[in-house]
């Protein structure tokens, strides 16, 4: 089995979304397949007290194109920035985790499933309520994600956190086709050819309420 991070990092529960510019910043800065474009990039993730999770990225990268406009499209062969998220990996549906996926223009891949093999679309009433909004400046662009408490119940059969409770999730920057092509992850993954579907180098997340995010 391939040794999971050591690291463990600490995810908030916030009353609503505005909060997220408190929660820590993550760097994806594992580029586990070499090449030497690495675009500075970074994302937080915080679950809200309804039972979503909101995460916001920013990768500094100038205007990069994209092809795919198609909705739930392989956005993964453009400049994407990404986020898995594993909500209960103790839980009943351990193995379930959900993937969003976004390019530049604002196309949003959302999966949820046990791995790779079985992805699966979210039914439309549900994927309607996910959420992307992509903005781009001078020498940057931003993507936030939301992703609703029913879809989280859908996938996981529950959608309650509560301080202590763990999840694991990752980042990621990709381009698979537009040049410069890279990979880049959170969390180290000692895989022999680039696959970002391998929840055992998920990250770590504990859970904790975000009146309490200046104690130890």
């Amino acid at each position: 089995m391939p040794a999971r991070s050591d690291r463990l990092f600490r995810i908030p529960i916030i009353a609503s979304p505005g909060e997220i510019g408190q929660c820590d910043k993550f760097k994806v800065e594992q580029y586990n397949w070499g090449g030497e474009y690495r675009p500075h990039t970074s994302g937080q993730l915080a679950v809200c007290a309804d039972g979503s999770f909101y995460a916001v990225m920013t990768c500094f990268e100038k205007a990069p194109g994209y092809e795919i406009a198609a909705q739930d499209g392989p956005v993964y062969r453009d400049s994407a920035m990404e986020v898995f998220i594993q909500p209960y990996p103790a839980g009943e549906n351990k193995s379930t985790y959900m993937n969003f996926e976004m390019n530049s223009g604002g196309v949003l891949l959302a999966e949820y499933g046990p791995g790779r093999g079985g992805r699966r679309h979210f039914p439309s009433d549900i994927r309607n309520n996910i959420k992307c909004r992509v903005t781009t400046e001078e020498d940057r662009w931003n993507a936030e994600l939301m992703v609703p408490p029913e879809a989280v119940f859908y996938t996981c059969g529950r959608n309650d956190f509560a301080g202590g409770d763990r999840i694991r999730f990752n980042f990621y920057k990709i381009s698979e086709q537009h040049e410069p092509v890279h990979f880049g992850s959170l969390t180290e993954i000692t895989s022999p050819v680039p696959d970002f579907h391998l929840p055992e180098f998920f990250a770590e997340g504990l859970l904790f309420k975000a009146d309490d995010r200046c104690k130890s």
